[in-house]
């Protein structure tokens, strides 16, 4: 199971009626919606044999549904027709569920019917409540069609747009037909909303970014949470011959994946098992297919899932700037009017190994398993999943750049890549953070950027040291971003507490890349370097919002901690990445053989985690509680002012 954030965790439990241990969880959509009844909820799942017929009256979350039969109405079109069993196959490629037509109507167990009513409509019988929040783990079985109950249908009203269509004009019943079968299968909303009874969005999480069974677009600036979303600069509307569009998801989403197979497992079919491509020249089989070809879907919202290796996101078609990322759980961004931001998700736990790039000028990043990245035309960027240290690169007897990570041995392959970048954090100051100096007999504090070599820093520990080389990157524009784990760190002023001098520490609010370490004190009075990005604990010390950002880094005759804006940060320490800088071939003067000394070199060791570490976030925490009572004026009888 992928490693989900608590967010993450939360809706899928509200989005099942399901925690992660199998037991029917207390508060989610299935005890919302039927008027928050304490203590019941209202669920089920299929439990059928290879014929259709109901096994027993419950089973465990994760077994598999057996076959579901379903059969058509009088009254449906074949286009129609064609789209709920397109549905039904996408859901069946994604879980452990398998359907067939049947031509008894009264004995599927799904019927679709048409409607002139409503939008999107359907009907699940209750088989009795169930007992929430005390480890209850069988899950009643769905007994459709059942004299007691009835029989579980599915109708749609969409009198002005095409089913079984890609065309912006019908986008929402698109996604309707996936939404109303996700709810036959067992899936709630993910919000507590049904039908016209929307009050507002539930959390980050209720977004179509995330599941299909959302009202929420990801780019609806009335989404009430979509401001806080982890992803940024969502766009799903598209301009089609002038008119403008609003698109919606095509498939099931990341939560909605991972939502049907904690009820009924993960797939058994081969339709995405593994040496898939999908985007142009697909090898996909079977109705699938449709939602994956962009020679079909040219505005693609989805989410490509697979449980093999070998895999293959082709944009080779596309003419606009496409940027993908081939992380999993990240999204990325290609379209036929390159319009559409974040319409291109990867689902969690599923890897791609190859990307193909389009006629634009293409970014792609990549996840560290080793990727084949072929940019096309175009002038294309790479960015490998880590620091510059973390790589040698070299060419290959074919032309090929080859990356290999000295860490992990994977190796990146880039054919048509006219930039490489890297994507994990540098080590760096930025543009105008003030150094401690000795100037003119008398110490001062100089803005980074006007430093010179040859000048004398002041150390933490009282020492001087001269400067030797100074670097910078430009990283980002407003046209590109950077990479979300490049932005800087904001440290506000006095998150570290107080120096010896009644100052606070930072002096003045410090951004610092997310790698740069910070000189720490243990309760022993030993120290530690510790990156910032160790530290941020969403308040004093959070992560930047920012579309660019220029790095600096100062090298000293000796590694050691130099005092920025008070606060005690290391120096910069060649471990083979000072290619990054625009600055690096300056270094010659210094060191004309260019050969790295390597983290040997460090005047103090540095800590990721463990005790110490633990031990100074709770310390931050403390400074930031007291001075938080300070500046409310509340008693501060039963709180001590905390060590600095």
């Amino acid at each position: 199971m992928a490693d989900l954030t608590t967010g993450q965790r939360d809706e899928l439990t509200f989005l099942t009626g399901i925690d992660g241990n199998g037991a029917i969880a207390a508060n989610t959509y299935f005890t919302w919606s039927v008027g928050e009844d304490l203590g019941r909820a209202w669920l089920s799942k299929f439990n059928n044999d290879g014929d259709g017929v109901v096994r027993s009256a419950s089973s465990p979350a994760g077994t598999g549904a057996g076959t579901v039969t379903y059969a058509f109405a009088s009254g449906l079109s074949e286009q129609e027709k064609a789209a709920y069993a397109a549905a039904l196959n996408l859901w069946s490629d994604v879980a452990n569920i398998q359907f067939r037509q049947t031509d008894s109507i009264a004995s599927a167990g799904i019927r679709f019917e048409p409607t002139n009513e409503g939008a999107g409509i359907t009907f699940v019988p209750s088989n009795g409540a169930s007992a929430t929040g005390r480890g209850v783990t069988a899950i009643p079985s769905q007994n459709s069609p059942d004299s007691r109950g009835g029989q579980l249908h599915v109708s749609i009203n969409a009198p002005d747009q095409n089913f079984d269509s890609f065309s912006p004009d019908a986008a929402y019943t698109l996604s309707t037909v996936i939404h109303e079968t996700g709810h036959a299968l067992g899936l709630g909303h993910a919000g507590r909303y049904n039908g016209a009874d929307f009050s507002a969005q539930s959390g980050v999480y209720d977004s179509q970014l995330w599941s299909v069974m959302s009202y929420v677009k990801p780019d609806d600036p009335s989404g009430a949470f979509n401001a806080l979303s982890p992803v940024k600069g969502t766009n799903w509307s598209t301009n089609n011959s002038g008119e403008i569009y609003e698109l919606h998801s095509q498939t099931p989403m990341m939560l909605d994946i991972l939502g049907m197979q904690r009820i009924y497992g993960a797939s058994t079919s081969n339709t995405f098992a593994g040496g898939q491509t999908y985007g142009f020249n697909t090898n996909i089989a079977g109705t699938s297919r449709q939602f994956y070809d962009f020679t079909n879907n040219l505005d693609p919202v989805l989410t490509i899932y697979n449980r093999g290796i070998g895999n293959t996101l082709d944009v080779s078609g596309f003419r606009t700037n496409s940027t993908i990322n081939l992380a999993p759980g990240t999204f990325s961004s290609a379209s036929e009017n390159g319009t559409l931001v974040n319409n291109i998700g990867i689902a969690l736990d599923t890897r791609i190994d190859k990307a193909i790039g389009g006629s634009g000028n293409d970014t792609f990043f990549t996840n560290g398993n080793g990727n084949t990245i072929n940019g096309g035309s175009g002038s294309d960027t790479v960015y490998l999943a880590g620091t510059a240290s973390d790589f040698a690169i070299s060419r290959g007897p074919d032309g090929a750049t080859l990356a290999v990570n000295k860490l992990t041995g994977a190796t990146d392959r880039l054919t048509n890549i006219e930039a490489i970048e890297f994507s994990g954090p540098p080590v760096c100051f930025t543009t105008g953070t003030r150094i401690a100096l000795m100037r003119d007999g008398g110490p001062v504090e100089v803005p980074v950027e006007c430093l010179r070599v040859g000048d004398i820093a002041l150390t933490a520990g009282g020492g001087r040291r001269v400067i030797r080389w100074i670097g910078h990157r430009q990283l980002g524009s407003p046209d590109r971003p950077i990479a979300p784990d490049q932005a800087p760190i904001r440290i506000r002023t006095g998150a570290f507490g107080w120096n010896g001098e009644g100052h606070p520490r930072p002096r003045r609010d410090l951004l610092l890349s997310p790698g740069h370490p910070v000189l720490i004190e243990a309760a022993d009075g030993s120290e530690a370097l510790v990156p910032i990005l160790c530290l941020i604990n969403g308040t004093t010390i959070r992560r930047e919002t920012v579309t660019d950002i220029a790095y600096w880094h100062v090298e000293l005759d000796a590694h050691d901690i130099l005092l920025a804006e008070g606060l005690a940060a290391e120096s910069y320490l060649d471990g083979g990445d000072r290619s990054f800088f625009a600055e690096a071939s300056d270094h010659a003067l210094h060191n004309p053989d260019l050969i790295p000394p390597g983290w040997r070199g460090r005047c103090r060791a540095v800590h990721f985690d463990g005790p110490l570490v633990e031990a100074e976030r709770i310390r931050l925490n403390a400074v930031f509680a007291y001075r938080l009572e300070q500046a409310c004026l509340w008693s501060t009888s039963a709180l001590a002012a905390p060590s600095t």
